[in-house]
């Protein structure tokens, strides 16, 4: 992906999660460059009126870690409000939390989860006036490597590896969903 540090790919799925929405501006991050979030995708999110659920399987004892980015894309009206929680297979994953204005936030598991399935909820307090927001969310797998794929004597075994799942939910070329 172009402007992403780590070669990540990050591949757009917002159709199933609600309405997409998009800005020009420049999305940075909020407390370092710590994640090298592209401003290009965090310049998207998807919206809806209701919960955003994000579910997913793994196989039994996958060592999982997720990161949610968020970003506000709309500069707020009035009296305008928008605080996300986000619950984890029913259980209250975060303390209520604000997205800032084009700056970055992300929220992540710090240790491996090994739950197999996954459903997440990105929902609103009853305070709020504008529903949920997402802008993109990371999913890595950690598995071990058995087979070296590299010569021992040419520096050692990879020890783990990690598959990555990316997604980003807008697509830049709908000129309709941008602010």
């Amino acid at each position: 992906f172009p402007a992403d540090p780590y070669d990540r790919i990050w591949t757009p799925d917002h159709n199933a999660y609600g309405t997409p929405l998009s800005t020009d501006q420049e999305v940075k991050e909020l407390y370092s460059k710590r994640f090298g979030l592209p401003s290009a995708v965090m310049q998207t999110a998807v919206t809806s009126s209701g919960p955003i659920t994000i579910s997913w399987d793994t196989k039994p004892n996958a060592r999982t870690y997720i990161f949610m980015h968020f970003a506000e894309l709309i500069k707020y009206r009035g009296n305008q409000t928008r605080k996300l929680t986000i619950t984890k297979n029913t259980k209250s994953w975060t303390d209520p939390f604000v997205p800032e204005y084009l700056s970055a936030i992300s929220i992540f598991s710090t240790v491996a989860e090994t739950l197999g399935s996954y459903l997440f909820s990105v929902d609103v307090t009853n305070k709020s006036t504008l529903g949920p927001i997402v802008n993109a969310l990371e999913i890595y797998e950690a598995r071990d490597v058995t087979e070296s794929a590299t010569n021992e004597q040419d520096g050692g075994s990879a020890g783990t590896l990690f598959y990555m799942i990316f997604s980003f939910f807008n697509k830049l070329t709908d000129p309709g969903s941008r602010v």
